[in-house]
């Protein structure tokens, strides 16, 4: 990875995570499932619903966690995995909470 003042060259994985979160986060009560390795170096999968355009940095995007109902940003580096739920699988596990 190459780092020029504070901004980060692109990769081909990274644009594409943040093209399929980006698509997701049209798609109403589409619910994303991000496994990803922390920084400490344990894996942890998370469901939230991508947000559209709310973070412009090359390497993280901002998600809205379900379970905690709070912000988060994922590094786009250290994902593993990332699965949609559309439709009667994601109602379920809607937030109670608006954004």
């Amino acid at each position: 990875m190459l780092e020029r003042a504070g901004l980060y060259e692109d990769t081909l994985t990274r644009q594409d995570y943040r093209k399929l979160l980006c698509a997701a986060a049209e798609l109403p009560g589409t619910l994303v499932a991000i496994t990803f390795t922390k920084t400490c170096g344990e894996s942890r999968t998370m469901v939230c619903q991508p947000l559209p355009d709310a973070d412009e940095t090359r390497r993280y995007v901002t998600v809205w966690d379900v379970k905690l109902g709070a912000h988060r940003r994922v590094n786009l580096d250290g994902v593993i995995k990332v699965s949609l739920e559309t439709g009667a699988a994601a109602r379920g596990l809607q937030p109670n909470q608006q954004h």
